[in-house]
């Protein structure tokens, strides 16, 4: 079975904290993930510490999500201090909930 490459996506990975970063970074190119990046942020998108991967498209669903989940629990902890990481991310999941029905 030939694996189309569209099966793939390519997304920015800090080597320096050991993760995925710009979750709207999720191209069908390499070069079009480049691109993206330079646009997001700049010149410092030459720096070392980023590097753009190969990622499966499920995968990379995964990642974003992950990213973006990410993002929502730091804005919210600055408004609400007092709230440990877990509870802020099961606030998040039930208002997830019910927004889809």
């Amino acid at each position: 079975m030939k694996i189309k490459n569209f099966d793939y996506r390519y997304m920015v990975y800090n080597t320096v904290k050991k993760e995925y970063q710009f979750s709207r970074i999720c191209e069908t190119t390499a070069k079009g993930a480049a691109n993206m990046l330079f646009k997001i942020i700049g010149q410092d998108a030459r720096k070392w510490r980023f590097e753009i991967k190969k990622v499966k498209k499920e995968e990379a669903i995964k990642i974003k999500n992950a990213i973006r989940l990410k993002q929502r629990i730091k804005n919210i902890n600055n408004y609400l201090p007092n709230l440990t990481t877990l509870e802020i991310e099961e606030l998040i999941k039930e208002n997830d909930r019910r927004v889809e029905r």
